[in-house]
């Protein structure tokens, strides 16, 4: 599934590339890597420690990526954003990850 909109999604390489001085904030239900770039980019999983059931990993990527696309405009556009789900995720509504979601975008923002 693409992210409807104008948001690509972050390469491999950028991906490996975060993991070696990330910014990172930390929430309920996710945390976000994120780095400072040309271009904005964004990328979600969820590790296999929090459920060996790939359906539910899915759905959490799912949910992310939807409570991610109400809330983008909350986001700067220079960076990358890496989401890694928490299966807390899996209980929560669309309206709390989202909340969330816009609560870390103004740290992000640095407000």
């Amino acid at each position: 599934m693409r992210l409807v909109g104008k948001t690509p999604v972050i390469k491999s390489k950028e991906i490996k590339e975060m993991f070696d001085n990330p910014k990172r904030l930390s929430s309920l239900s996710f945390v976000l890597l994120y780095k400072k770039s040309e271009r904005m980019g964004v990328a979600f999983t969820v590790k296999k420690h929090v459920s060996k059931n790939a359906v539910m990993r899915n759905r959490i990527k799912r949910i992310l990526r939807e409570a991610y696309q109400l809330s983008e405009q909350s986001f700067p556009s220079n960076c990358n954003l890496l989401f890694i789900g928490l299966k807390s995720v899996y209980e929560q509504s669309l309206n709390d990850v989202k909340d969330e979601m816009v609560k870390i975008a103004g740290k992000v923002n640095g407000k």
